[in-house]
């Protein structure tokens, strides 16, 4: 199954430097009974990578399992700090499992770029506060595709909310989603979507300005 990530494109959070590193998020197929296996993705999607030390307080939350008994934390797990999983065996059903990049100053001189406030880095010509969000929707055995605890805000400073289960959607068809932000729809917001192998250029050459 390709990986597919749907991103918001907003002046608010994601300028010159956020756009360097995405975040999203990554499930395991999982049957009911077993425990649900996540990875947090951070960089240049579709590629996960280990989280380098410097930045690992940006996720000081933990990643999430929602289920219709509200949120969970996952547990660090696996060879990877990218790597979590469930505390519990989960079963048959719909559920998301959600990241958050704490909101991070990132300030720009003749230097570079530096995790720094304008006070930090007062000779800055540009300063900025970046937040971002993963989401991801996982249907725990081969027959789920419910709607309930998907189709719910989670809080989310800026989210897309599915209206629908994409286990219910057929080629061809829409899949159509909510942006809101802090709560409240967000007009003309800029959704674009994406797939593991859409974009093949060589990123050996990807220059990050973070």
């Amino acid at each position: 199954m390709k990986k597919t990530a749907l991103f918001i494109a907003s002046a608010l959070l994601f300028s010159t430097a956020a756009q360097a590193h995405r975040v999203w998020v990554e499930t395991a197929h999982t049957h009911g009974g077993e425990y649900l296996q996540a990875e947090l993705g951070y960089g240049e999607f579709p590629e996960l990578e280990p989280i380098a030390k410097d930045r690992l307080h940006i996720f000081s939350k933990p990643m999430q399992l929602v289920t219709e008994k509200g949120k969970e934390n996952l547990i660090q797990k696996g060879t990877f700090n990218y790597q979590y999983r469930s505390k519990q065996p989960v079963k048959d059903g719909s559920y998301l499992v959600i990241a958050e990049y704490q909101p991070t100053f990132w300030s720009k001189n003749s230097a570079g770029w530096k995790q720094a406030s304008i006070k930090e880095m007062p000779d800055a010509s540009y300063c900025e506060q970046t937040r971002m969000f993963g989401k991801n929707i996982v249907n725990v055995g081969h027959e789920s595709a419910d709607t309930a605890v998907i189709t719910k805000q989670v809080g989310q400073h800026l989210e897309i909310v599915p209206l629908d289960n994409p286990a219910n959607v057929h080629v061809g068809e829409r899949f159509k989603v909510r942006v809101l932000f802090n709560g409240e729809p967000l007009p003309n917001a800029t959704v674009t979507a994406t797939f593991d192998g859409f974009d093949t250029s060589d990123r050996s050459k990807t220059h990050k300005t973070e």
